[in-house]
């Protein structure tokens, strides 16, 4: 299948899209790892937030959903 160069132009960059929601629920609390217990981001996420690129805020969103995930299993010991 070939690649279709009007395609491509019509698609923006990853960077310049509408900027990413804060997933911040309002629940701030930071557990023994500095990790928030309400969205799972870590203080240091938490506080370059705003200053990051939209790829970097993505990435963080896919960090913070591996926590909540590892965070919400139960234990298997």
């Amino acid at each position: 299948m070939g690649c279709n160069m009007s395609d491509l132009q019509s698609q923006p960059p990853l960077d310049t899209k509408e900027d990413v929601e804060s997933p911040c629920v309002r629940n701030c609390c930071l557990d023994e790892n500095d990790i928030c217990l309400g969205c799972f981001r870590s203080y240091d996420e938490i506080l370059q937030w705003h200053k990051a690129a939209v790829s970097e805020k993505q990435a963080i969103l896919e960090r913070s959903r591996e926590r909540k995930s590892l965070k919400s299993r139960p234990f298997s010991g």
